[in-house]
């Protein structure tokens, strides 16, 4: 019988919590804080990083560097002019290119689910005898 998961730790939760306001994946969270923590950079933890991010995915476990910056993002994520650029999360400005492929499949996907709705509209069966014999 399929049953849906209990509520996560609540480690566990504050890390999901956090990547939200940043709009940045679990691992970003994980790698974030590890260069500030260590001193290195992230390439040359990568081993580390990835043992302990895989530990989190399947023990629920989180290190202490992740917890730290977890709960600076809870208390400061809430606040108004709240500022991802100060974690380092800058968005770029779409480029022409962007727009441009935005619009496009828009459109067709506009198009596409009108010739989908078209075609079911005249596909549906007339009322009365289609059939010989009619009763």
């Amino acid at each position: 019988m399929f049953t849906l998961d209990s509520e996560p730790p609540p480690d566990v939760a504050t890390v999901l919590e956090s990547a939200s306001p940043l709009e940045v994946s679990g691992y970003r969270i994980f790698e974030m804080p590890c260069e500030a923590w260590f001193g290195r950079k992230v390439d040359n933890n990568a081993k580390l990083l990835n043992r302990q991010f895989f530990a989190y995915l399947n023990r629920d476990s989180v290190p202490p560097w992740v917890r730290s910056l977890c709960r600076d993002l809870a208390r400061r994520g809430r606040a108004p002019g709240f500022d991802p650029a100060r974690y380092g999360i800058v968005r770029a400005p779409p480029t022409r290119t962007m727009i441009y492929l935005g619009i496009r499949y828009t459109i067709w996907t506009a198009l596409t689910v009108s010739v989908i709705i078209g075609l079911a509209h005249f596909a549906a069966i007339p009322a009365g005898c289609t059939f010989p014999p009619c009763y």
